[in-house]
């Protein structure tokens, strides 16, 4: 079963992502655009986190801005759960097929 990490704010995002190196990392824009944009934008900087599969979670329809800033996907809320999780699921096979 995979392991999930949860994080209230971008700086703790960034030490849980630094300390836990995930395979992929939701990141709800509601938290601020501004906030989730420098999250995603410092995550491709680093080389540890360059291959991280970044998806956005947005209240409204996500446009092409978020792929931009470095997203892989988004979601527009309220989503289905599953389709989530298989969306993650597929995205992380096909990072580790590569």
């Amino acid at each position: 079963m995979p392991a999930i990490r949860a994080a209230a704010s971008g700086f703790e995002a960034g030490i849980r992502a630094e300390s836990f190196h995930p395979d992929c990392i939701i990141i709800d824009m509601a938290m601020g655009r501004l906030e989730a944009s420098q999250i995603a934008q410092n995550l491709r900087l680093s080389s540890d986190h360059q291959d991280t599969i970044l998806i956005a979670l947005a209240s409204d329809e996500p446009g092409e801005e978020v792929f931009k800033l470095g997203f892989n996907d988004a979601f527009k809320k309220p989503f289905d759960g599953a389709l989530l999780a298989e969306r993650v699921r597929r995205l992380i096979a096909q990072k580790k097929n590569d």
